[in-house]
């Protein structure tokens, strides 16, 4: 039996280590969580709750946000308000309901930060650099 060797792409074996240092850095689960800190100055409970939000595309009761996202019920209206004035005026309405949601500015919010601090954005511009 042989072992059979494939090219390693440097760049891609690169951003695989930078991904893999700023999740355990940010000690968070996802990219898009890293992004959220990086890009707004979020801590890890509050990134939680936006990428909660982002990823549902339409309101999220409290209770199912608190569980997914991980944080205390407690810490919500500190971490809401904080959120709100990361995101900008507009990215995130008052509850309604019991429940809360990223508004379309809100959204494009969140894609600016994938774009500029985002492990994708990075590969696109390493590649820009490299061809």
């Amino acid at each position: 039996m042989s072992l059979a060797l494939f090219p390693v792409d440097a760049v891609e074996d690169l951003l695989g280590r930078f991904a893999y240092f700023r999740r355990r850095f940010f000690r968070v689960r996802t990219d898009f969580e890293a992004d959220l800190m990086e890009w707004f100055g979020l801590n890890a409970g509050q990134a939680r709750i936006v990428a909660v939000l982002y990823a549902a595309r339409g309101p999220v009761l409290v209770e199912a946000m608190t569980h997914a996202a991980d944080v205390r019920r407690g810490s919500l209206n500190k971490y809401l308000a904080r959120i709100r004035e990361a995101l900008g005026e507009g990215a995130l309405p008052e509850q309604s309901e019991d429940a809360y949601r990223l508004t379309q500015a809100g959204r494009a919010a969140c894609d600016e930060a994938v774009a500029n601090v985002g492990v994708d954005g990075l590969r696109r511009r390493l590649k820009a650099c490299a061809g």
